[in-house]
């Protein structure tokens, strides 16, 4: 069995292959690899049997993918350790709201298959058939789907969804199912486009790729491999507010706290709807800010200024003050920040809230 010693990644030559020249720029993005088991020649079980991830085509600069341009995802597939027969792969696609398959020639899916020796890099296969020879074998790769030609399935996935099967169609082989044998891998690049802004983050931008493992030790196994996608609206505009004062000041009463806190915007762009405001605030509290919150936009260093009073709890007080804007903020671990006074003092502790990674 071969030891994992890096990562899997998208070969060069095939990042070289999918881009033009003066597209230097383009990077791909990657999901973190999920894993099926397998019990390999020798017996022994390994829970690293076959790898899965997913990956996203972008362009630093200009930002791209934009929304209405065609660019790929990825699906990798590879075997890492060796079962004594082979396997038979079933990969998926789930596409977060918003996105949808390009079926256009000029953009087609494509396909490439890595020989189960593991030697050599990948081989495209989309408009040929490949034939492996590894071991004394004579494999047949073929059957890459053309969405052009007709649509990608949708199929019942392992936990109840649906998705749709980027299946085999091979004119000389009935089976929709993918062989994986020894150390053998697999890239699928499907076209897609998305109508909306995706940040990168959140469970709304979710691309997942739901694969089946079938092979004889463990039966059938699911695999879900993910990544949220990001996609740019014309010229991607960024806004990092963040919170750039936050302190206990003098009160009205000695029986009350009184906070101050500035949401700036630290740029490099206007931030849109701006807003700053106290949360946690106990019963009693009242606050204003200058100017008020929300604003429609704060340029550079622009600031809003928040100041609550309240009444003081025998226990302490904790508030958090915490900046939003609707223009994507490259920076959300600096959105929140917490306060906690102490009785009968002006002490305080200052934390982060919820955004550290």
């Amino acid at each position: 069995m071969k030891p994992v010693t890096r990562r899997l990644c998208l070969a060069a030559p095939l990042l070289a292959a999918l881009i033009p020249s003066t597209e230097a720029q383009v990077v791909w993005r990657e999901g973190i690899p999920v894993y099926t088991p397998l019990i390999d020649q020798l017996g022994a079980p390994q829970s690293q049997g076959t790898a899965y991830y997913v990956a996203q085509q972008t362009v630093n600069q200009p930002p791209q993918p934009q929304v209405g341009q065609t660019y790929y995802v990825a699906l990798v597939m590879a075997a890492i350790a060796s079962p004594p027969a082979g396997r038979l792969m079933a990969p998926h696609l789930q596409l977060p709201t918003g996105t949808s398959v390009v079926a256009n020639p000029a953009t087609p899916l494509r396909c490439f298959y890595r020989p189960m020796d593991g030697s050599g890099g990948y081989v495209e296969f989309t408009q040929q058939a490949l034939t492996d020879l590894s071991f004394g074998a004579s494999l047949r790769i073929a059957g890459c789907p053309q969405p052009s030609a007709a649509p990608l399935p949708l199929r019942i996935v392992g936990d109840g969804g649906s998705g749709l099967q980027i299946e085999r169609r091979d004119p000389q082989n009935n089976s929709t199912v993918w062989p994986m044998g020894s150390y053998a891998a697999y890239q699928f690049l499907v076209p897609v486009v998305s109508n909306r802004l995706m940040s990168g983050f959140g469970t709304d931008a979710h691309l997942r790729a739901p694969t089946l493992s079938i092979q004889g030790d463990y039966g059938q196994l699911w695999a879900y491999p993910e990544l949220s996608l990001l996609v740019h609206v014309g010229t991607m505009t960024r806004a990092d507010m963040a919170i750039t004062d936050l302190a206990v000041i003098a009160a009205s009463s000695p029986q009350n706290r009184r906070v101050r806190g500035r949401c700036r915007n630290l740029g490099p762009d206007p931030a849109q709807n701006a807003s700053c405001s106290f949360q946690l605030l106990p019963p009693g509290a009242s606050s204003s800010c200058t100017p008020s919150s929300p604003q429609a936009s704060r340029t550079l260093n622009a600031f809003i200024e928040c100041v609550t009073e309240f009444p003081a709890s025998p226990d302490g007080n904790t508030v958090e003050l915490r900046a939003n804007a609707s223009t994507p903020d490259p920076n959300p671990q600096n959105n929140g920040m917490g306060i906690s006074t102490t009785p009968g003092s002006a002490g305080m502790l200052l934390f982060r809230s919820g955004f550290e990674t």
